[in-house]
């Protein structure tokens, strides 16, 4: 490999250092398993919305909180004056990465339940990175690049991992698959079904997102996992965080939440779903009343959200009922667009969007309540939101679904769908099965 910078020579005070640099899946492999707290969030070439990946690791510092989230206030001391005009334009160079947890204020577990194993993970966990590694995914160019805020420390054991990254010759893992099961039983869902469609029918709500639980041990190291999951899945919003060695998210999802570029705020809200076996399966979802009706209810509820923090007239939805092909299945994807007001931060956007419509229900208030009263398991950070926010004031992040929590060697992973008041129980339940067969290998 071609010498980067002087790892042993200090960097020059106050100046950004950026050099062109590809380094391979096996290298960012090795990387994220040598480097401490780890971060890397996967695009996919061709992706409209993510086709660049981002790779990170070692944080100046973190913050945490136990329920609710970090405020904007406790950020702003961190943030760096935008980088100069001849580096590279990337997405993300420095900056913040992180999770909001959908339990954002966590209910106590219910003692009656089949699992009494529950992870316990912060309701928000946000970390700032002073460098990055950025590579476009379409023509593999990649960028490393490091902020005059760089410990020295830091910059020296990235430069080191790299050049040995360079002599690794695979990323070879002998992973053993966990035994997924259901963590809690079919009769139980039918229930919580049941008494969400009186909810439905007596007028509290028009939709809520009904979810169950999976669980499992791990088997295998589980960095490796990750990359042998992504390998397979290849969704526009997979994302590997290390909370700390004990626990990680991996994240496999498809869904954006919030995009903020130059005040431009979009969300593109996933509703309706298909398994791709069915014979003319796009064209059966494109014709389906019911799910273009559960599609219509979260793009007006996300206008509502968003309009609150733009400014007047600006909210509009460009793209509405699109369907995208995932891995098993199709997906019915509409996207709403408005400009921030002045003032508003994209961080203070995410919040006050957050959690996603899509995940919750309409109206959002009473199905997040309907939600915590009839769900047996916490959600934690399945629902909640993994994004970045960089010093070049850009913000992106997705829906964690389709995403695993991992804790002390305990595995949870959920699948969940859209109940209106035409949903069929038996239907709903094999789709929140189907969602997650990929990572479980349950079909029933």
């Amino acid at each position: 490999m071609t010498q980067l910078f002087d790892a042993s020579a200090p960097s020059r005070k106050q100046e950004w250092e950026q050099v062109r640099l590809a380094l391979s899946r096996t290298q960012l492999h090795f990387l994220a398993s040598q480097l401490d707290r780890a971060a890397l969030l996967d695009g996919k070439p061709g992706s409209p919305e993510n086709d660049h990946l981002i790779f990170t690791a070692l944080p100046c510092e973190t913050l945490q909180t136990s329920s609710g989230s970090v405020g904007p206030d406790s950020l702003s001391r961190f943030r760096q004056a935008p980088p100069p005009a001849h580096l590279k334009p990337l997405p993300f160079l420095s900056g913040f990465i992180g999770y909001l947890a959908y339990d954002q204020d966590p209910a106590q577990p219910d003692p009656s339940t089949d699992s009494p194993v529950h992870p316990k993970l912060p309701s928000c966990h946000i970390s700032y990175f002073s460098w990055s590694y950025v590579r476009n995914l379409n023509d593999d160019t990649g960028y490393l690049t490091f902020s005059p805020g760089t410990p020295q420390k830091t910059r020296r054991r990235v430069l080191d991992a790299i050049q040995q990254s360079d002599k690794v010759q695979s990323a070879d893992c002998d992973i053993v698959n966990p035994s997924w099961a259901k963590s809690q039983s079919a009769e139980r869902y039918y229930y919580a079904f049941r008494k969400l469609q009186d909810y439905i029918l007596a007028g509290d709500v028009y939709q809520a997102n009904l979810t169950q639980r999976f669980e499992a041990k791990a088997r295998s190291n589980i960095i490796d996992y990750y990359f042998e999951i992504q390998k397979q899945t290849q969704a526009p919003y997979c994302a590997l965080l290390c909370i700390n060695p004990d626990q990680h998210i991996l994240s496999f999802s498809p869904e954006q939440f919030i995009h903020v570029r130059q005040k431009r705020i979009t969300s593109k809200p996933i509703k309706g779903t298909i398994s791709s076996d069915i014979p003319n399966a796009a064209q059966t979802l494109v014709n389906s009343a019911k799910d273009r009706a559960e599609n219509l209810m979260i793009v007006d509820l996300l206008r509502n959200d968003i309009s609150k923090i733009s400014q007047l007239k600006s909210v509009s939805v460009p793209e509405l009922f699109n369907i995208e092909r995932h891995r098993d299945v199709f997906h019915m994807v509409s996207t709403i667009q408005g400009t921030l007001r002045p003032g508003i931060t994209p961080y203070e956007a995410l919040n006050s969007c957050f959690p996603g419509g899509s995940i919750t229900g309409a109206p959002k208030k009473r199905a997040m309540e309907i939600i915590r009263e009839l769900e047996v398991h916490p959600r934690s950070a399945y629902c909640g939101s993994l994004f970045y926010w960089s010093d070049l004031d850009e913000l992106d992040s997705n829906i964690l679904i389709r995403s695993i929590v991992h804790d002390h060697g305990n595995l949870f992973c959920w699948g969940g769908g859209g109940i209106v008041a035409d949903s069929e129980a038996e239907s709903e339940y094999l789709e929140s099965i189907l969602k997650v067969q990929h990572i479980t290998g349950i079909y029933r």
